[in-house]
């Protein structure tokens, strides 16, 4: 079973059976957490680019 966000459309949770090789059932939840607009500015600062030299050249890999 596999339950989602109606809006977002995120896995919010799964749960998995079946039979090991002794014949016992088992059962596996896995629930998700999703976060949203948590993006910072920091996450999408240039980085700083003192010190450093940049060569540009025409070469295929």
């Amino acid at each position: 079973m596999i339950w989602v966000d109606a809006q977002k459309g995120t896995v919010l949770k799964t749960i998995n059976k079946g039979i090991d090789e002794t014949g016992n059932e088992y059962e596996i939840i896995e629930e998700y957490q999703a976060s949203y607009n948590v993006v910072t500015d920091e996450d999408v600062k240039k980085p700083d680019l003192t010190g450093y030299t940049f060569i540009e050249t025409n070469e295929s890999l």
